[in-house]
């Protein structure tokens, strides 16, 4: 309805199952674990548009490169994280190259242009912020565009916000 052409997805693996399942917020039991999609049934939407799988957790990143590296669309996957550590690894041990660094200011005093040193060294196309960091300094997207970087917002609500973020 919202004309969206990305989906994004928080990635978590359930204690119980050990399944890669949907969830923004840890899994806390297995009754919790049964009422969530998992992985993936949202796969099949990556023939239609992006789709980008937010690891949540730490040690995901072996079983999500093995679920995706051999999709026909692979190429519309990007996987981000705020865990740098884990895209480093995907990225010096994978095949995939379509990575995306979070970057949340308010949660870690980071400066910008380390940021960019990271991004740099774990080899992402993307950097992905919050939208209320990218209202509160529009100069955050320039900074990153003009650094050869993509830049994605998230924690994007509202038909009038998705317009905003077009721009």
């Amino acid at each position: 309805e919202m004309d969206a052409n990305v989906i994004e997805v928080d990635v978590r693996r359930c204690p119980e199952c050990w399944k890669l399942k949907l969830s923004h917020e840890p899994i806390r039991s297995e009754n919790e674990c049964e009422t969530l999609a998992d992985l993936s049934d949202i796969l099949s939407y990556g023939e239609k548009m992006e789709l980008v799988l937010d690891l949540k957790e730490q040690g995901l990143r072996k079983e999500v490169l093995a679920i995706t590296e051999n999709l026909r669309f692979r190429h519309k996957i990007t996987i981000s994280s705020f865990l740098w550590m884990e895209l480093f690894k995907m990225s010096v041990f994978g095949r995939r190259k379509r990575f995306g660094l979070l970057w949340d200011s308010g949660l870690k005093n980071i400066p910008r242009f380390l940021v960019f040193c990271a991004a740099t060294l774990i080899g992402v196309g993307s950097i992905h912020l919050d939208f209320t960091m990218i209202m509160k300094d529009e100069s955050l997207v320039m900074y990153f565009k003009e650094k050869g970087f993509e830049v994605w917002s998230y924690t994007v609500n509202s038909e009038k916000e998705i317009e905003l973020a077009r721009k």
